[in-house]
């Protein structure tokens, strides 16, 4: 082992040391001409994603093939892409779960707007700079995903917290869910109602 070499980066709050290990790297002859294929191949791809994964390689190869006319090549390219897709994904979720098992969290939030305050866009730019300023300032730690409902397709964010320091007050509030069809309660932050 080359402990020496280790690749060291720290996630936070711990140090983690990866293993040196030798890898074999080719020069690309035309990389300008390598990365445009790589971006037609993400774009089909990612166009399709409502397909099966077979159908999706199926039609990327497809499509690529109609601007490079070579079967052999189209099927390299696009199986070369998905794996190094494929392989990131990994890595990213891989990163994102060490930091998360790192961390001890208070609380699960899920944030929407009201429509009369803020438009969609507005409403991802303004919580995500709250959110900077929040974890900047007051030593928040958030992990979380942007998505739509399904009935609606409606923003809203949903996140993992760890709060130091709370801003605004927890009110409880009781309201009639028409999905469940009962009454619930939420805790809702009077500072993020102010605002979104």
């Amino acid at each position: 082992m080359h402990y020496k070499k280790a690749k060291v980066y720290c996630d936070g709050s711990h140090y983690i040391a990866i293993p040196y290990e030798k890898q074999e790297r080719k020069k690309r002859k035309n990389a300008s001409r390598y990365s445009e294929l790589n971006a037609k191949v993400e774009n089909i791809y990612k166009k399709s994603d409502k397909h099966s994964r077979k159908e999706r390689v199926k039609e990327t190869i497809e499509k690529l093939n109609e601007k490079i006319n070579n079967i052999e090549k189209s099927t390299q390219i696009v199986k070369q892409n998905i794996d190094r897709l494929t392989r990131n994904e990994i890595v990213r979720r891989t990163r994102l779960s060490r930091k998360v098992y790192l961390q001890e969290w208070h609380y699960f939030c899920t944030f929407t707007y009201d429509s009369e305050k803020l438009n969609e866009n507005e409403f991802r730019k303004k919580l995500s700079n709250c959110f900077k300023h929040l974890s900047s300032r007051k030593g928040w730690k958030y992990v979380g995903v942007w998505e739509r409902s399904p009935n609606n397709q409606r923003l809203h964010f949903h996140g993992l917290f760890y709060i130091p320091q709370m801003v605004g007050e927890l009110i409880e509030k009781r309201d009639y869910s028409t999905t469940k069809r009962k009454m619930q309660k939420a805790k809702q932050n009077t500072f993020f109602l102010d605002r979104f």
